[in-house]
């Protein structure tokens, strides 16, 4: 059974997926920061027959991010994501988004990415003089600094105006390189907490 989750989910949501807490880091991360159920991002979840969460699927904008650890209802997932006019991208798993592709109505486009994971700096030491960390007043010049990145030009689709909403409630966090006040290198900051439970 697939229902939309609320408040009192939350818990047993976040612990299916820091199973994987790499690997589900958006969904973490926007559940921590905006909960379950805003005018921007929703969350469903799909129940066993024990009443048990396997599978969750987060909206966040036009975006829809699944998880799972196994097979699941992929189909009623893919019905949530066709009824919404909105529905532009989805990313996640390979092994979980391709169980909903072939369920879902022609979207914007299909591109395979890659994420590294580190686990220690085995001494690794960061200057920290030339960096700083991004504040609202950083927000439209930021934005402007990813879109001129090849790789990020179509998924940085965002408003000045969420960026900084996002940079303020602390949800996106970047540390900066500037010269003469332009930015030059950026980088997100991750809490260590979020990556190492």
């Amino acid at each position: 059974m697939i229902r939309q989750l609320k408040a009192n989910d939350q818990e047993v949501c976040l612990q299916l997926v820091k199973q994987q807490p790499a690997e589900n880091l958006f969904i973490i991360g926007d559940v921590e920061a905006f909960g379950m159920e805003t005018d921007f991002q929703k969350v469903w979840g799909e129940f066993d027959e024990q009443n048990e969460l396997i599978a969750v699927l987060l909206k966040y904008q036009e975006n829809y991010i699944p998880y799972a650890k196994s097979s699941f209802d992929s189909a009623g997932f893919a019905e949530i994501m066709n009824n919404d006019p909105y529905f532009k991208a989805m990313s996640g798993l390979k092994s979980v988004t391709e169980q909903i592709e072939p369920h879902l109505r022609p979207y914007q486009s299909k591109r395979q990415t890659y994420y590294a994971k580190g686990s220690s700096l085995n001494g690794f030491k960061v200057n920290t003089d030339v960096t700083e960390i991004a504040t609202v007043a950083d927000a439209q010049n930021l934005l402007a600094f990813l879109k001129e990145i090849p790789e990020f030009k179509n998924s940085v689709p965002q408003t000045v105006e969420k960026k900084q909403r996002d940079i303020e409630r602390g949800f996106s966090r970047a540390v900066l390189v500037k010269s003469n006040e332009e930015i030059v290198a950026s980088a997100p900051q991750l809490q260590k907490i979020r990556l190492l439970q």
